[in-house]
């Protein structure tokens, strides 16, 4: 709430980070949906952004995205359109400099993104093998 009254702009990264193509219809509204109500009544501010967890999307995602009333969304670098615009990732590991130089377009830091990204499709197989059926 302090950053909020800070004037910090917040968005949403969806409720439970789960990889939103794989998603029925229900939940993913409720991931989409559940995520901006939830913190625009915590933090008194309109959420006017997603970023899709992962970076992954299809037209169903963008869809859904489009109908929670997010005026963009982001994915990573192939993004293209209002709601599939590129952006950066930031992880536990980077520091200010690190992050300068993903600004910049430095291509090192184009690649550890890169090899994470990639890595982080092994979370969405071990939370599909380990989940419990529904």
């Amino acid at each position: 709430m302090e950053m909020a009254d800070a004037g910090i702009e917040f968005g949403s990264h969806s409720a439970s980070h789960r990889d939103l193509r794989s998603l029925n219809e229900k939940d993913l509204d409720s991931e989409l949906s559940g995520s901006k109500k939830l913190l625009e009544d915590k933090l008194g501010q309109k959420i006017k952004y997603v970023a899709y967890p992962f970076g992954r999307f299809n037209k169903k995602v963008i869809d859904f995205a489009v109908r929670a009333g997010y005026e963009q969304g982001f994915a990573l670098a192939r993004g293209e359109g209002d709601y599939a615009r590129a952006r950066a990732c930031i992880y536990c590991y980077d520091n200010p400099y690190s992050v300068s130089l993903k600004l910049k377009g430095f291509w090192l830091e184009y690649c550890k993104d890169y090899i994470n990204n990639w890595l982080a499709g092994g979370t969405i197989i071990l939370r599909k093998l380990f989940s419990a059926p529904k």
